[in-house]
């Protein structure tokens, strides 16, 4: 048995849907765990879903993650249920939510494609598949960690790809992508350590964004540089950012999710 199940959705916190989820879920497996990760993804971005859920999962031994933003909810769009090396399983729509954090637990072993017509006993609704297929789904995993019991098996290279890959290359130059601004206007790139060698070693970057370039220092912690000062360091997920002391990274560089950035290492002569 996984105990523990995530929640991650675009349901926000005033409607009923969140609880529906739950109630059903806990109608399976009332001995279920259930961790919100986030109601909050802004509603239709698969973007900001994807990220979420990747940055989160790594923090669970082993789970099952329940992550639905799914505008094309109702049509033929494929329900899936993930096996990851980890143990851990991700349950949701195959519109490329799942696949970053796929890979951030180690990759995809099994896919499943749902098949209601396994388990479910009760009305499917068009447009509430999170509640009628999803968490259904993810509880009987729970219980008995088997794919089989809720679908069939479908080929890895047949899933919708992420919506955005981590950045892997060599040399001094690069675009990222802007992966997410937190509530504290911190940007989160698409570089983790380990992918971008130079990078990792860099104590000063130049950063290009809009037509507008920076000299960025490497830093550890915020204090470490003078207020409303912009700095580069390693976010407390494990991914690289662009921050500034006690002022939002994001305003002062006029930024948003999935803007391009041009980085080149400043390499000392």
């Amino acid at each position: 048995m996984i105990r523990t199940l995530t929640l991650l959705d675009d349901f926000g916190s005033f409607d009923e849907y969140v609880s529906s989820v739950k109630a059903r879920i806990l109608f399976i497996n009332p001995q279920a765990y259930l961790v919100d990760i986030s109601h909050q993804v802004p509603a239709f971005n698969v973007f900001a879903g994807a990220n979420l859920l990747m940055a989160a999962c790594g923090a669970f031994p082993r789970a099952v993650h329940v992550a639905v933003v799914d505008p094309a909810v109702g049509t033929n769009r494929r329900p899936l249920a993930l096996k990851t090396s980890t143990g851990s399983w991700l349950v949701g729509p195959d519109n490329g939510i799942l696949i970053p954090a796929a890979n951030r637990l180690g990759g995809i072993t099994e896919a499943y494609e749902i098949k209601p017509e396994y388990f479910a006993c009760w009305e499917i609704s068009d447009t509430f598949h999170a509640r009628d297929i999803f968490a259904p789904a993810a509880a009987i995993i729970s219980l008995d960690e088997d794919g089989t019991l809720i679908g069939d098996i479908v080929g890895k290279e047949r899933l919708v790809e992420a919506p955005f890959e981590m950045l892997v290359t060599t040399g001094i130059e690069a675009e990222a992508t802007i992966l997410a601004v937190d509530h504290f206007g911190s940007l989160r790139l698409n570089i983790v350590p380990g992918c971008w060698y130079e990078f990792d070693k860099a104590l000063k970057v130049e950063v290009e964004m809009k037509g507008k370039r920076h000299i960025l220092e490497r830093k550890r912690t915020f204090f470490e540089v003078e207020k409303e000062h912009l700095f580069i360091y390693l976010d407390s997920a494990g991914y690289y950012g662009i921050a500034a002391n006690q002022a939002k990274a994001a305003e002062i560089l006029n930024v948003f999710p999935e803007d391009v950035v041009r980085l080149r290492i400043i390499q000392d002569s």
